[in-house]
């Protein structure tokens, strides 16, 4: 029979190893969790230069993509690419629990941090102006911006005006003597005409209302004509004058009555919104936006700084100019879900590669050496 310390020594050995193999197993799993998911990471991107460029076959490059290789090589992670239109979609696909996180230039801002969670800061920058190097004074640029469809309505109200007065003095005049022809279609063309010489006060005098009632209904018109005249005429001239100096923008407080194109949902159009400067045109994504401004189509663009830099010495050399100071500073980060449990082993890993030079490394590849500049 089993000596009875020799029986519980046994069982309390027994106890130990299914401890042990239960907290391997546990460590195991935690491992796997972080290191070799079951399913790939999500992780949105979209194209906003230089952080992301995405090919034509869909393959993504630039900083943000080289500081996640970076970080997922550390931490052995599996991913998949989930690329956006723009920072709208993502951060919608990051609501609808699309994505498990996302990278590239993403600002901090206290209205996203309602909604999701961020990693510490990877990049200092800020809001940036760009406008047209070669604005000139054009008929063409000048027509597309003076007649709007408000002034349309307005102009169209004139004329109308003007065509009314015309009928009135020539059935008031058709029988005083006939100053105007007494047919219609002859005569109505002189009552135009007198209309519009009187109304732009210059008076040649060949046509004079002669009876009571057309001297009368001729007080009228000048006294209503000649101011609304008068604005129509300098509505036309301040138009011409701005159209002449509307590239003369040296900061955000130039903006103002300027038309500047914004990404819908970026900082820059809830700055531009919340600081009222500008009119703006919203659009979908930096491509498009960068390309309507060389077309013709806008005053200037207001985007962040690094893209604005990268452009303009790249592919908008000669042809862009980034005009000002940098305003509105702001950091980027990787944006997560609320309570993501990435959040904290990815930040550690951050943490050691700017210790280690890794961050500063893929700086100086995309953006140069500060040192240089």
């Amino acid at each position: 029979m089993p000596h009875p310390k020799k029986m519980h020594n046994s069982g309390a050995f027994r106890v130990s190893l299914i401890l042990l193999a239960s907290m391997c197993i546990i460590l195991l799993n935690t491992t796997a969790s972080l290191a070799e998911p079951e399913t790939k990471l999500r992780v949105g991107i979209r194209e906003v230069i230089p952080f992301i460029f995405i090919d034509e076959n869909q393959q993504p490059s630039g900083y943000s993509i080289d500081l996640w290789m970076a970080i997922a090589d550390q931490l052995n992670l599996k991913y998949s690419f989930v690329p956006s239109t723009g920072i709208s979609s993502t951060l919608q696909d990051m609501k609808d629990g699309k994505l498990d996180l996302a990278i590239g230039a993403i600002t901090i801002t206290e209205e996203r941090e309602k909604l999701f969670d961020f990693s510490y800061s990877h990049f200092h920058t800020g809001l940036g102006i760009m406008t047209r190097d070669n604005l000139e004074y054009s008929v063409a640029g000048l027509f597309s911006s003076f007649f709007t469809a408000g002034r349309l309505i307005n102009i169209a109200g004139f004329f109308l005006f003007l065509l009314l007065s015309a009928h009135v003095i020539w059935l008031a005049e058709k029988k005083a003597n006939c100053s105007f022809h007494c047919k219609y279609l002859p005569g109505i063309f002189e009552g135009i005409y007198w209309t519009i010489v009187t109304a732009s006060t210059v008076g040649y005098g060949d046509y004079i209302p002669k009876s009571k009632l057309g001297k009368f209904l001729s007080v009228l018109i000048i006294i209503i004509s000649l101011p609304l005249f008068g604005i129509f005429v300098a509505d036309f001239t301040s138009d011409i004058t701005l159209h002449k100096i509307r590239s003369n923008i040296n900061g955000p407080k130039d903006l103002d009555g300027k038309l500047v194109g914004v990404v819908k949902g970026s900082t820059s159009d809830k700055y531009l919104t919340q600081e009222h400067l500008g009119i703006l045109e919203e659009y979908v994504n930096e491509e498009e936006l960068l390309s309507h401004l060389l077309e013709g189509g806008l005053d200037a663009v207001v985007l962040d700084l690094p893209t604005l830099q990268y452009y303009a010495n790249t592919e908008g050399k000669g042809k862009v100019k980034i005009v000002g100071k940098m305003f509105n500073k702001q950091d980027y980060a990787f944006l997560y879900p609320e309570g993501s449990k990435l959040n904290e082993t990815i930040n550690r890993i951050l943490l050691k590669l700017c210790e280690n030079g890794t961050v500063s490394n893929i700086h100086k590849k995309w953006f140069g050496d500060p040192k240089d500049g």
